[in-house]
Formats: C-alpha cells, sequence, structure tokens
C-alpha cells in the first residue's frame, strides 16, 4: 500500500519510522516548510502561562530565546513531550483536540496568558476560551507557508493514480493539496485520504476520493492507527476476511 506523508520533513520521519511492519516506504511530501516569523519574544511580567497548540509553536519561541521558567500548557502528547525535552519544567497536557486545551487552561486557575500560535490556525482559543477566559496575549511565532509543487516522484504516482493513501494533517495542508489537484486534475478515484479531522477532511471533498476517512482523534497517534486501518481494509477488498476499519468515512 503505496502512502503519501505530507508533512514537513522532520515530521514525516518520524510518522514514516512508526508506521506498522509490512508497510512499503512512503512517498513523501512536504506540503508546508515552517518558517520561523519571532527573533524577540517579551512576555509581560504578569504572564502566568504559556499556551501551545504546536510543537512547532514550541520550536519557534526557543529559537527567539523564551523562557522555559513560565508554566506551559500544550495541546496533545507531541507538543508536551517537545515542549519537556525543549527544558520547560512545568508542563501541562491535554487531550488533543484545541477545545480540550481551552478547558484544560479554564480549569488550570492562571490569570494571564500567552498563545505562542501559528499564522494560520483552524481554531480562535480566545473564542473556545469563553467569556470567563483569563486575559490572553497572542503572539506569532511561526507559519506553515506552502513549500511548491510535488517531488517527481511524488507527481508520477498521483498522475498515474499509483497512491491508495494521502495523508492530510491540517485544514491547511488539506487546503494547499486540493488546490494542487485542481490545478493538475489528478485521478483519485483509486485513493483514499485519510485527514487528521472533519476540518482537515472538508477541502477534500470535492476531489474525487474513493474515500475520505477522518482519524478517530487529531493526532499523529490516530492516524497512524488510520493508515493501519485502511491497509487492512485494501486487504479485505482484495480477498482478505474483513478485520474492520476502525475509520469514520465521509464517503
Amino acid at each position: 500500500m503505496l502512502v503519501l506523508l505530507t508533512r514537513p520533513d522532520r515530521d514525516s520521519a518520524r510518522i514514516a519510522a512508526a508506521l506498522p511492519p509490512g508497510f512499503p516506504a512512503p512517498l513523501v511530501w512536504s506540503l508546508t516548510e515552517i518558517r520561523n516569523l519571532a527573533t524577540d519574544v517579551t512576555l509581560a511580567p504578569s504572564c502566568d502561562g504559556l499556551v501551545f497548540t504546536s510543537a512547532h509553536g514550541v520550536d519557534a519561541y526557543i529559537a527567539a530565546g523564551g523562557s522555559t521558567q513560565t508554566p506551559a500548557f500544550c495541546v496533545g502528547p507531541r507538543t508536551a513531550a517537545q515542549a519537556r525535552d525543549a527544558g520547560f519544567g512545568q508542563v501541562t497536557e491535554s487531550a488533543g483536540r484545541v477545545a480540550d486545551l481551552a478547558d484544560t487552561v479554564l480549569g488550570a486557575g492562571r490569570h494571564h496568558l500567552t498563545y505562542l500560535r501559528g499564522r494560520d490556525v483552524s481554531h480562535n482559543l480566545g473564542t473556545l476560551l469563553g467569556p470567563d477566559a483569563p486575559r490572553i496575549d497572542e503572539i506569532t511565532v511561526y507559519a506553515a507557508e506552502p513549500a511548491g509543487p510535488p517531488p517527481p516522484s511524488v507527481a508520477r504516482a498521483l498522475t498515474d493514480g499509483k497512491l491508495a493513501c494521502v495523508t492530510l494533517w491540517s485544514t491547511r495542508n488539506a487546503k494547499i493539496f486540493a488546490d494542487h489537484a485542481r490545478a493538475a486534475g489528478w485521478p483519485l478515484q483509486a485513493t483514499t485520504a485519510l485527514a487528521i479531522s472533519s476540518d482537515a477532511a472538508r477541502p477534500l471533498e470535492p476531489l474525487g476520493f474513493a474515500a475520505i476517512a477522518v482519524a478517530s482523534a487529531p493526532n499523529a497517534e490516530a492516524m497512524l492507527a488510520g493508515l493501519h486501518d485502511a491497509a487492512q481494509r485494501r486487504r479485505a477488498l482484495s480477498g482478505c476476511a474483513d478485520p474492520g476499519t476502525g475509520l469514520s468515512s465521509n464517503h
């Protein structure tokens, strides 16, 4: 089962290393490249918590000389692990949705937070926190910029309809892929799209995928499980006993 990973190179390498045994080497097309925007991050003296919704936010904050002395609130295990690796001594980890992080932050009793965010985000954290939110400053520390057309090997696989599954890891990721797909007219009728969330699945709906599956949770672990389930389903369609997919399908 030939799979396309579309995260930035470092993230795709980590996902490729974690694929279940028996998977062929995936193709990689980094749809975005991360560009740090902040050269200096100055926190208000009253700031008593930092909020991160991406490991890239942690990296960009540290690259800008940010201190690790303030407690960090992180969405999901990957972002929390990145914060711990960066030297944060106090890391509070929520479940993998931004709404879960908002609930965690509200329960922490903080008074003044700073949200270190990307330029393009799917959810408005302030809105999710609601009227009882503490004061929250927002600093844009990185951007996920479009990285350009696919490498030749990926372009051939897409043009020839050889991909079994394309993975899309954010709404922005999916929108960029959709723009390329419409322009190129790739035949996707035999390809499954695996999206990290229903928001990420939405831009893919007009593209003619055989199926659009949504991971059970918006994190890498659920995406890996989704790839495993997609492989089992493909084997079942080839004549093996159907093990079930465990995926939520939009088609």
